[in-house]
């Protein structure tokens, strides 16, 4: 194998794939790099076996190749320079020559690197509309230390003329609902999302394709590919946990609503105390003395005067990224959800904390 790169674009292909590689494996290959090159390209690709990752990088190919070698080093070696990078194959090492310099690595097996899954494309669908949707709802999927492995996911909801994306981790969900003709039903693997959605931040076409296999779903683009591995179960039935009927309403500005839960961040429980306006209230013990801090969101209130308790984290992430007007829709029972409403097809819920 011998090519030659430009830096920037290897390093920026770099940038993402050493996302992916899983740097405390003890299985040596999950922290390779490989890199194929044939004419006119080299195809870079790095897995942990739960993401599986290919991006191809225009390169200048002399002699067709491919060998393995551990992203630490080799992305340290190009990290930041300004000139092109050959790489070529030397017996048992990986020569790196930028200028004047040159670094010869170990290499490993290629035969050891693990087999990536067959694509399988069926359906594109906008690369804005659906990065925009991904970072809209997936703060709200279930993390890798929650117990509720089907939550781990964000799912996209195919209804036919319709699509909904849904993420939820058992205390909150986040629905989004957008007019696109789409029949699949797709899960996205909470522990892709962060490289899936820089990918689609990157990606310069319109449109990226979409599949699934019985143990993959596939996403690709323009110069790059992925493979995320899903759960086998179905998602559950979110529809049956949206509320359908409120005793009280509240309407506030949600940058309003977050610059007063700034006031929380560092506290587990805040009540919001709804009457003539809405009042954010905590207290706590410190040193045995009592503290309490309080804060007055401006608010239009209609129905009955209550107070709910939250953890301020399931709101914050929520009043982050969105702008505007919100409707808080209370059923009035901590038992059930309170609702973030910005349209019929943008909403959020939220359980509220038990007090006693």
């Amino acid at each position: 194998m011998r090519a030659v790169f430009s830096k920037q674009s290897l390093n920026k292909a770099l940038e993402v794939l050493n996302k992916v590689v899983d740097k405390r494996s003890a299985l040596p290959q999950l922290t390779w790099l490989k890199v194929a090159s044939v004419n006119g390209y080299s195809q870079l690709q790095a897995t942990d076996l739960e993401k599986y990752l290919t991006v191809r990088v225009e390169a200048s190919t002399e002699e067709a190749g491919e060998v393995c070698v551990a992203m630490r080093d080799f992305a340290k070696l190009v990290k930041g320079r300004n000139k092109e990078i050959l790489l070529c194959k030397e017996e048992d090492k990986l020569v790196v020559e930028v200028g004047s310099v040159k670094s010869r690595l170990s290499l490993g097996c290629v035969e050891k690197f693990p087999d990536f899954p067959v694509p399988t494309y069926e359906v594109v669908f906008p690369t804005k509309l659906l990065r925009d949707a991904i970072g809209k709802v997936g703060f709200a999927a279930a993390t890798k230390d929650d117990y509720r492995d089907k939550l781990k996911c964000v799912y996209m909801d195919g209804e036919g003329s319709a699509v909904n994306f849904v993420a939820s981790d058992g205390y909150r969900l986040a629905f989004l609902r957008v007019e696109f003709p789409f029949d699949m039903k797709l899960k996205f693997p909470q522990s892709g999302l962060k490289v899936l959605l820089e990918l689609l931040k990157r990606e310069k076409g319109d449109e990226v394709k979409l599949g699934k296999s019985e143990d993959f779903v596939f996403i690709a683009g323009t110069n790059w590919e992925m493979a995320l591995r899903v759960l086998e179960w179905e998602y559950p039935d979110y529809k049956a946990v949206v509320p359908n009927e409120f005793r009280t309403r509240v309407l506030v500005d949600i940058k309003e609503l977050d610059r007063a839960l700034e006031n929380f961040s560092n506290l587990e429980t805040v009540v919001f105390h709804v009457g003539e306006g809405l009042k954010l209230r905590a207290s706590w013990s410190e040193y045995g003395e009592e503290n309490e801090v309080e804060a007055h969101v401006p608010a239009k209130v209609e129905g009955e005067a209550l107070s709910v308790a939250f953890n301020p984290k399931f709101i914050k992430p929520f009043t982050e990224i969105n702008e505007g007007t919100v409707e808080m829709l209370f059923v009035g029972d901590e038992e059930y959800p309170v609702m973030l409403k910005l349209s019929e097809e943008d909403f959020y819920l939220v359980m509220p904390k038990r007090l006693r």
